[in-house]
C-alpha cells in the first residue's frame, strides 16, 4: 500500500509543478525566479557572455563621466547574473538596448542602454515593453523602444 501512496504523491507533485510552470509561462510580466526562467548567463548569446566576461576586467574607458564606470559595469553584470538579461532577450529585447553605449559627445538622453541608466536601482520585473526598476516605493520604467544612436557594446569601448 505504501508503494501506491508514494506513486500518488509523486503524481500529485508533478501535476502541481506542471500547473506552476504553465502559469509562469503565460505571465507577460515575470522575474527570473519563475519556474520557466534560467538564472544567470548560461542562456545568453555567446557574444554577450564573452563581452561581459571582458567587461569585468577591462580598464576604464575614456568617457564623459568616468566616476560612473564602476557602477555601469556592476549594473551590467547584475542584469546578466541575476537572469534579467536572458528574460528580456527572450521577450524580444535587443542586447544592445541592455548593454549598449552611445559614444557621441552629445547623445540623446533617451538613447542610453539599461546598464547605463540603472544607477544601482534594482530590477523588479521584465516585460516585452518595459523593465521596471524600483528603490523603496519608487518605481521607474525603462521602455523597450528603438534606440538608433546606440552603436556599440560597453565591452567594445
Amino acid at each position: 500500500m505504501g508503494k501506491w501512496l508514494d506513486l500518488a504523491a509523486s503524481l500529485e507533485e508533478q501535476a502541481e509543478a506542471s500547473a506552476i510552470s504553465a502559469n509562469s509561462a503565460n505571465s507577460s510580466f515575470a522575474g527570473p525566479n519563475g519556474t520557466n526562467d534560467t538564472i544567470g548567463m548560461d542562456s545568453l548569446p555567446a557574444f554577450v557572455r564573452i563581452g561581459l566576461h571582458r567587461l569585468r576586467s577591462m580598464p576604464r574607458p575614456r568617457i564623459t563621466n568616468p566616476e560612473a564606470w564602476p557602477e555601469i559595469v556592476a549594473d551590467a553584470i547584475s542584469i546578466a547574473d541575476d537572469g534579467w538579461a536572458a528574460r528580456a532577450i527572450s521577450l524580444g529585447w535587443e542586447p544592445l538596448h541592455l548593454f549598449g553605449w552611445e559614444p557621441s559627445a552629445d547623445p540623446d538622453p533617451w538613447d542610453y542602454s539599461l546598464a547605463v541608466v540603472m544607477e544601482g536601482w534594482p530590477i523588479v520585473g521584465v516585460a516585452a515593453d518595459f523593465i521596471t526598476l524600483r528603490k523603496g516605493s519608487v518605481s521607474r520604467p525603462f521602455r523597450n523602444r528603438p534606440r538608433p544612436s546606440l552603436s556599440q557594446f560597453l565591452w567594445d569601448l
